[in-house]
């Protein structure tokens, strides 16, 4: 389980917010997943299918909301910023699509997630954390 540490915030509490959800939603895949290998029961394709819904319909918010106020306060690494995005809903998309032909990678999708925590949020997004502390 990950837990939020305030070494962790952008210096904006919305976007921490939006931050904090997704440990959420990590931390929701790692314990379906523990509890799925633990059992015997086969995969529940219904809950893995919302749970990348609510991923998806999650970065949508989060990237729009990020990209319009780093374009107002005229953030330069921007479109640096907004091709990550690209990236990220590319590969989810995927996995969406994975989940709904019944194929639902799950560990795929924690290993994704952890990777864009510690990437993307912990790397890329922090660069602008300087913006939000003038």
């Amino acid at each position: 389980m990950i837990v939020w540490d305030q070494s962790y915030s952008v210096g904006n509490t919305i976007l921490d917010g939006h931050h904090i959800r997704l440990f959420g939603l990590i931390n929701r895949v790692n314990e379906y997943l523990v509890k799925f290998e633990s059992e015997t029961h086969s995969l529940d394709v219904v809950y893995v299918q919302g749970l990348l819904n609510e991923i998806a319909d999650f970065a949508a918010v989060h990237f729009e909301y990020e990209e319009n106020i780093l374009r107002e306060m005229g953030y330069k690494a921007l479109n640096e910023q907004c091709a990550e995005h690209g990236d990220y809903v590319e590969k989810i998309c995927t996995m969406l699509v994975d989940g709904i032909q019944g194929h639902p990678h799950l560990r795929e999708v924690q290993q994704f997630l952890k990777h864009w925590w510690v990437n993307h949020v912990l790397v890329q997004d922090m660069k602008y954390k300087c913006v939000f502390l003038k």
